[in-house]
């Protein structure tokens, strides 16, 4: 219940659409996308070339299908230095459109928002009842039990 209590009073503290962690990543993303140039084949497809990689490496960016070829933005959700460098370049202030719903604030606030309802002290408890246990009724099976088959030979 700590737990649970601490995290949720921490995203009341978060003033970004999107948790730290993820800004983070975000940010050393922006940084590693100056060396990233956009070319434009259509209106939701891009040519990005990678100037940090050696050779240079040359991805395609399809916005409709929300696809890399890097493929770092569909497997983790945050966008990747080539959506990073995209974005940039499209001038959009909202990141936060290109992260995936799963890793928003919205999305671990209602995480953490179930109730688990306290239990009282042990002392509070009710007394045990003396009466015992008794074990669940066994039906008997047919036949001999599995362990002391033989296996024949011939078959």
């Amino acid at each position: 219940m700590t737990r649970i209590h601490n995290r949720l009073k921490a995203t009341r503290e978060w003033v970004t659409p999107l948790p730290p962690l993820l800004l983070a990543k975000l940010n050393k993303n922006i940084k590693s996308a100056r060396n990233v140039r956009i070319l434009h084949a259509s209106l939701m497809e891009f040519e990005v070339i990678d100037m940090s990689v050696l050779p240079s490496g040359t991805y395609t960016l399809d916005l409709q299908k929300r696809s890399c070829d890097c493929g770092i933005w569909q497997i983790s959700g945050v966008p990747c230095q080539h959506i990073v460098c995209f974005i940039l370049h499209m001038n959009f202030s909202l990141f936060e459109l290109f992260v995936d719903e799963k890793l928003r604030i919205l999305a671990y606030m209602t995480t953490y928002s179930g109730i688990i309802h306290p239990v009282s002290d042990k002392r509070n408890w009710p007394a045990p009842s003396e009466s015992k246990l008794l074990l669940p009724h066994k039906q008997p099976t047919c036949g001999k039990a599995r362990k002391m088959r033989r296996r024949d030979p011939d078959e």
